[in-house]
């Protein structure tokens, strides 16, 4: 996976702007009408991507700290109790997505 900016991102001021913490642009959501309406939902938007952006390694080694707590993750020969249990596929997927793989079979 290629580099990105420095982390933490946020918003300033008009929050439509994605910043890094050296204070370079990271991204700016755009707004296609200038509608109360709209206006609210494009900051909202950026809001959504510094989140998700800040949250995104704590996110993803929790989801595989909590994998490794299955026993089949200790052991090869321990039963597969919990191979395919929803929750498990989930955050498989979610490893995945996170780490750029979501299109791989």
């Amino acid at each position: 996976m290629s580099k990105h900016r420095p982390l933490p991102w946020h918003t300033e001021n008009e929050r439509i702007n994605v910043w890094d913490e050296l204070g370079c642009l990271v991204a700016r959501v755009m707004l296609h009408r200038d509608t109360p309406e709209k206006w609210e939902e494009t900051m909202c938007t950026a809001d959504f991507i510094v989140r998700a952006c800040n949250a995104h390694d704590d996110l993803l080694e929790a989801c595989e700290q909590l994998l490794a707590l299955l026993p089949e993750a200790a052991s090869p020969y321990w039963p597969s109790y919990y191979r395919g249990h929803p929750t498990v596929t989930n955050a498989e997927a979610a490893i995945a997505k996170a780490k750029g793989r979501d299109h791989e079979q």
